[in-house]
């Protein structure tokens, strides 16, 4: 792939001399360094060398409307009452589980993707059923959970986050008869997934579209692995975030 063909070309300014940027690949050097979640967070010597404390979270939805209701506040609120409290009494559990799970984090990422047909490839089981199912509208959440809590932090969302979210999205009569993880096929995914982010130039988009179609895809198809693939509608610089089934 060059690097030319998704504009990744142009011109370096270095005061009066001016210099032509190569568009080959073999021009530069390519320098790697460890890839490190904790990057400006102070940690002590004995978590320095923690790199597992990145964690994502994925929300399927099938509307835009739904957004809101795979954020905090809605679960604060659902905290709330159930305890018969309101949401803004700092006194109360619900406020205190808020706190509480902030305390855990040192940074966070979102992300709103659009489900692109064009760009994914589902493989099919023997039913004719899709074998993977992402939702029409995926929200990631990455959550940057300080080095020292990871132990809490789980225990918190196995405790509070699934338990009010799976109420919030599937319906309150619906999840009393949810199947088991292994048997729902209304929003399947694997267990372990790749996940490849990229930030394409904007007046390259439609040569970069025509080159997974094209090219991915159809590796995709030989190998039978579903790739999905989302069109960022709200978030951070990345506009396409590619799903690879991995295992």
């Amino acid at each position: 792939m060059s690097q030319a063909q998704f504009g990744l070309q142009g011109i370096r300014d270095f005061g009066d001399n001016v210099q032509t940027v190569s568009a080959k690949v073999g021009d530069y050097r390519l320098n790697l360094t460890a890839w490190n979640p904790n990057q400006g967070y102070f940690s002590n010597p004995t978590t320095a060398n923690v790199r597992d404390n990145l964690y994502t979270l994925l929300f399927p939805l099938d509307t835009l409307g739904e957004q809101l209701d795979s954020e905090i506040m809605p679960l604060r609120v659902q905290w709330a009452a159930q305890e018969g409290r309101s949401e803004l009494d700092p006194n109360s559990v619900s406020w205190k589980q808020f706190k509480q799970l902030y305390s855990y984090q040192f940074g966070e990422q979102k992300t709103l993707g659009l489900y692109a047909p064009d760009l994914s490839f589902v493989s099919q089981t023997e039913q004719g059923q899709e074998e993977y199912n992402y939702g029409r509208y995926l929200r990631i959440v990455r959550l940057y959970v300080k080095p020292d809590h990871r132990a809490e932090f789980e225990d918190f969302v196995h405790k509070f986050i699934v338990p009010a979210a799976t109420q919030i999205i599937m319906g309150k009569n619906e999840a009393k008869n949810l199947p088991p993880i292994d048997q729902r096929m209304r929003w399947k995914m694997p267990a372990y997934m790749r996940t490849v982010c990229m930030n394409v130039n904007m007046p390259t988009i439609p040569e970069f579209e025509l080159f997974i179609q094209q090219h991915l895809l159809r590796a995709a198809r030989d190998t039978q692995t579903p790739v999905m693939t989302y069109r960022t509608v709200t978030g951070d610089k990345r506009n396409y975030t590619m799903l690879f089934r991995a295992g």
